[in-house]
C-alpha cells in the first residue's frame, strides 16, 4: 500500500522520502504569486512548483488557485492538480 502524505509547505522532502513517503503533495508557495518573487520561493524551497520524482519518492508541489495578501497575480499561473494514483 502507498504512502501518501500532504504537507502544507513543501519543506523536507528528503526526510519525508527517508520516512517512507511515497507521494508527497504540497501547496503554500503560490509559486511566487507576483513576479520576481518566484526567485525567492525557488532559493527557499528545493521544490517550489511542479513535479520531481527521485527513486520511488514523488512529490507534486502546486501553486494553487487562490492567492495570499494583495489579490493578485503576475508571472504565476493558478492551477488546481488532479493526480491519479495507480498501484498494483
Amino acid at each position: 500500500m502507498p504512502v501518501i502524505a500532504m504537507d502544507h509547505q513543501p519543506f523536507e522532502l528528503k526526510q519525508a522520502a527517508d520516512a517512507g513517503v511515497d507521494l508527497l503533495l504540497s501547496g503554500h508557495t503560490h509559486r511566487g504569486q507576483m513576479a520576481p518573487n518566484h526567485i525567492v520561493t525557488r532559493r527557499m524551497y528545493e521544490l517550489d512548483w511542479g513535479y520531481a520524482q527521485k527513486g520511488a519518492f514523488h512529490a507534486i508541489v502546486s501553486s494553487g488557485f487562490g492567492f495570499w495578501g494583495p489579490p493578485l497575480r503576475l508571472g504565476s499561473r493558478s492551477e488546481i492538480v488532479q493526480v491519479e494514483v495507480t498501484f498494483e
